[in-house]
């Protein structure tokens, strides 16, 4: 009997031995990983690979991939990695450049994108790595004036950099890997932005229905809702079953409407609360209204605002999208401007009318897009005017409306912007070969240079003093 606890005893100790050893290898193969796949990120030796424009044979004896479509590059951060596309989502994910096994990955183009970039938008994916490495560093990009001060980078297509493209960073944002407003097609209506009344931007699914409930007050904050339908008026009841649609009014329930301060709504009834709920179903994302036994997050509902639109709303104009460099004599032109939304994180896109009134507008690849308007009242004139003597630019301009027949005449004095009269703006971007720049003119009263920007509502430009000149 002895000699089986002792036997046993000697098990138990062979046991802990064997589970203590478990646990280290464990430890150390976390450790490993962990030290693996930051050491992959922060390699690098990558970029002594990365193409050379003006070399192309360059990149002839690069160990990467035949699956490497470009070079993506923002200035000043740790983002500067070849860009792989597979035949699928998946392959890139723990493959590094050269095609073998990595933790970390690589910088991906979507595989359902072209590979020469040439699609309306292109979708590229990469690892959040800690230290800011891989994509890792657009956590900084959250913050406003990280962004402000990071707005250039460059993209090189395919593996001899074919085609050098100029990037600009204007706007960042963090949203769900599902987020239907990102990867779905969009419809977006723009209404008019007049100066009593804000700009309107609404975005509807593609294929989705809306629709429109009628609120009746029954009795002090009670309402009873209602909806035109194919199949006529139909009431939104209560039974046992949850939230039902019924032909008749008297069976109907009566809802007790709670707003917030945010605009949203709460609908309750007996005690239930209307919630609105979404879910993932294998990559789709589907959605429905039921009730709840409380209010929660999911009973606070949204409206939304319809507009009236006219045929003509619903046209899309656009320009090509060039620097203020870029412009040349004669060349009718479109001026517009970012002006930075707090709530959002991002750049709202303004273009000048013809009447100093701020027109939104929004850019799609090489293009800047609006809604509505054909009339050329956005188009402005560009003119250079050149030295006498010499025949070389002397640096004064003009922008001149032909529909409202006015020159962009900024004058603080005056409270000015537009004018009949020529008076010889000054871009000094231009001169520099930037990509934007402010619009300045002389104010002999002031005795000054005065420039232009947006006014706080964001519905018109005003005259202002050359250190607050927003660019153009």
């Amino acid at each position: 009997m002895l000699k089986f606890f002792k036997r046993l005893n000697e098990l138990y100790g062979w046991l802990v031995i064997a589970v203590f050893g478990l646990v280290v290898l464990i430890g150390a193969w976390q450790m490993y990983d962990n030290y693996y796949m930051f050491s992959h990120s922060l390699d690098e030796s990558i970029l002594q690979y990365k193409p050379d424009p003006n070399d192309p044979s360059a990149a002839a004896n690069s160990p990467i991939g035949d699956d490497m479509v470009g070079w993506l590059t923002i200035d000043d951060t740790n983002i500067d990695y070849p860009v792989m596309q597979g035949s699928d989502n998946s392959k890139y994910l723990n493959t590094d450049p050269f095609g073998e096994y990595s933790l970390s990955g690589s910088i991906f183009l979507d595989s359902r994108c072209s590979p020469d970039f040439s699609d309306e938008y292109s979708v590229i994916y990469g690892h959040h790595m800690d230290y800011g490495k891989m994509f890792g560093a657009l956590d900084d990009f959250l913050n406003e004036e990280y962004l402000r001060s990071h707005t250039t980078g460059t993209l090189m297509v395919g593996r001899n950099a074919e085609k050098v493209y100029d990037l600009e960073v204007f706007a960042s944002a963090r949203v769900s890997a599902r987020e239907k407003i990102v990867f779905d097609s969009l419809i977006e209506l723009i209404t008019h932005q007049t100066a009593t009344s804000a700009g309107l931007t609404l975005y509807v699914d593609e294929g989705s229905e809306v629709t429109r409930w009628k609120f009746r007050l029954t009795d002090g904050d009670k309402y009873k809702l209602s909806a035109d339908t194919d199949e006529g008026v139909k009431y939104l009841a209560v039974s046992a079953d949850g939230l039902v649609l019924t032909g008749s009014e008297d069976s109907t329930a009566e809802f007790k409407v709670t707003p917030d301060s945010n605009g949203r709504i709460q609908l309750s009834s007996g005690g239930k609360y209307v919630a609105f709920y979404s879910a993932d179903d294998n990559g789709n994302t589907v959605t429905w209204f039921a009730l709840a036994d409380s209010s929660d997050s999911n009973t606070w509902l949204n409206l939304i605002n319809y507009a009236e639109l006219k045929e003509s709303d619903l046209i899309t104009y656009s320009a090509d999208r060039i620097s203020v460099s870029d412009a040349v004599n004669g060349q009718k032109v479109i001026v517009y401007t970012r002006i930075w939304d707090d709530e959002a994180l991002k750049y709202d896109m303004y273009a000048i009318d013809h009447i100093g009134t701020l027109y939104p507008c929004y850019a799609s690849g090489g293009k800047i897009l609006w809604l509505g308007d054909g009339t050329g009242s956005l188009e402005w004139t560009f003119t250079e005017y050149y030295d006498a003597v010499t025949k070389e630019p002397n640096y004064y301009y003009e922008l001149y409306n032909t529909y409202s027949e006015k020159y962009i005449a900024p004058q603080v004095s005056s409270d000015q912007v537009l004018s009949g009269s020529t008076i010889g703006i000054n871009m000094q971007g231009r001169r520099n070969g930037e990509f934007f720049s402010e619009i300045v003119a002389w104010d002999n009263t002031k005795y000054a240079y005065v420039g232009i920007k947006p006014n706080d509502e964001k519905t018109r430009i005003i005259p202002c003093s050359q250190s607050a000149a927003m660019p153009f």
